[in-house]
């Protein structure tokens, strides 16, 4: 059995390091577009941009729901003073802020929040990933439903963002693969603050903090590697894939510092190494053992 976890493991490493994430963006002469200036609106330069464009969108607040059917860069002046509020208003979230319906999209340093909403369940999630390919960097995202959502996309790039107080879980992914969640600032989100299944994920040197459970991870031959995982009032990792690794993670004021359910605990116990744990009720707890 421990054979079998050696090799799954390898094989996922292998993976992920001879095929690196790459995120390019096609077509010839590139232009930028930019917001306010040639255009009143994101959703407006949308519409005249061309593969492989880039929309450049100074300081200022917008009050709409960008829909990127191309694939293009949104690069925003900054994520403190250039703030995209969108729309709500359909259940769990349905509606995004920005809802990314192409390959090879890169969305950074935005400020992105929902319009609030009287009901939690209503309020827009941040940004809803709809191709593969896509780079999501250095934003700001808040008050929204899910902060970043993707269902079954692959190689994503979601790093250095700031992704607070959303009103289900920060990131989610359903399911896909080699998608990588590196050092962003995960904190008081309503329950993880990242939640994914798939397989040949990496999760590695994000600060998740606050929220109510640390890491939902449903994904199998995954890393989850050098994260602070702090002050959660579930588990710090609650494991349901299989053939993970878990390693050099420092988890401190959880009342499970790692949880196995049935299917996770017999291959991923031994695999979960070098990491630190402070203040956990129970280091580790399997739902199959006494």
């Amino acid at each position: 059995m421990k054979s079998v976890f050696v090799y799954g493991a390898i094989f996922a490493f292998v993976i992920l390091l001879v095929f690196p994430l790459s995120v390019s963006n096609v077509g010839a002469d590139p232009k930028t577009l930019t917001v306010p200036d040639e255009y009143s609106s994101i959703s407006s330069a949308l519409e005249y941009a061309s593969e492989g464009d880039v929309i450049f969108v100074k300081s200022g607040v917008y009050y709409e729901n960008p829909e990127i059917r191309k694939s293009v860069s949104l690069v925003a002046e900054d994520d403190e003073n250039t703030i995209v509020i969108g729309a709500g208003g359909e259940e769990r979230g349905a509606r995004a802020v920005f809802t990314i319906l192409a390959p090879n999209v890169e969305i950074s340093n935005f400020g992105i929040t929902s319009l609030s909403y009287s009901s939690a369940t209503i309020h827009a999630t941040g940004i809803l990933v709809g191709g593969d390919n896509c780079k999501i960097t250095g934003n700001n995202i808040y008050n929204t439903y899910y902060g970043i959502f993707a269902s079954v996309q692959s190689n994503t790039f979601i790093s250095k963002n700031n992704i607070k107080a959303t009103l289900k879980d920060g990131i989610r992914f359903c399911g896909g693969y080699s998608n990588v969640i590196s050092e962003n600032n995960i904190v008081e989100n309503k329950q993880s603050g990242i939640a994914i299944e798939g397989y040949l994920n990496k999760i590695s040197r994000n600060n998740i903090d606050g929220n109510g459970r640390g890491i939902g991870l449903g994904s199998s031959y995954s890393l989850v590697f050098g994260n602070n995982i702090t002050d959660h009032v579930g588990s710090g990792v609650y494991m349901a894939g299989s053939n993970n690794v878990v390693s050099s993670n420092h988890v401190s004021n959880c009342d499970y510092g790692v949880y196995f359910t049935f299917v996770s605990h017999e291959k991923d116990l031994s695999s979960s190494q070098g990491n630190v744990f402070q203040n956990t009720n129970r280091t580790f707890f399997s739902s199959d053992c006494p």
